[in-house]
């Protein structure tokens, strides 16, 4: 079974955007049940009783001391759940967790970092020199939006690791690309105890 990636713009993000950008004459049709089915599932997401970050709680409290990468709503399911990646030395575990309930929902998937592609374990890695979580700049983003996240991951945009959250505020999806600072280099960490 081929990993899960990391890497990629939250789906709804993409789902948004390919609407946008893939509007011709031919495919119309196609465009129209795409638009469909992003509008039930944002509909379904706001009838739903648990937050993203509770839901990222939830899965974190499963793998002790691990990371969140990446988190999606997904309500194609029978069960609308929260897809939430978290990480922790070199395995990345794919929980799902309901969303009305805050309920572990089916069985673990588990991931060998060293299986992953090159630009996902790139953005592990970054992630260590990295103070902040996911968490972190789903508040920024909610705030900023007045709304709330449906989803959440790590990109890498010109070398540098940032966090893309999709708030739903409304009508409207909005994307915020976040630059989390840097934790400071083991060096300066230990220059500064001296």
């Amino acid at each position: 079974m081929r990993p899960l990636l990391l890497t990629c713009v939250p789906s709804y993000a993409h789902a948004r955007r390919e609407l946008i950008a893939t509007s011709t004459e031919g495919q119309e049709d196609s465009n129209v049940k795409k638009k469909d089915i992003v509008g039930r599932e944002l509909e379904l997401f706001r009838t739903i009783k648990v937050s993203i970050r509770a839901a990222l709680a939830a899965a974190q409290s499963l793998h002790a001391g691990s990371r969140v990468v990446d988190v999606s709503f997904d309500g194609t399911l029978g069960t609308p759940v929260y897809r939430v990646k978290t990480y922790r030395g070199n395995q990345v575990w794919d929980d799902a967790i309901d969303a009305n309930s805050g309920a572990i929902v089916g069985g673990t998937i588990i991931s060998l970092v060293t299986d992953l592609t090159r630009e996902d374990q790139t953005n592990l890695i970054a992630l260590n020199d990295v103070r902040h979580e996911i968490a972190d700049g789903i508040v920024v983003a909610e705030r900023n939006a007045q709304g709330r996240a449906i989803s959440g991951g790590l990109m890498n945009e010109d070398g540098k690791l940032n966090f893309v959250i999709v708030v739903v505020a409304g009508n409207d999806l909005k994307q915020f690309i976040l630059e989390p600072p840097h934790a400071a280099s083991r060096d300066s960490r230990l220059r500064s105890r001296r």
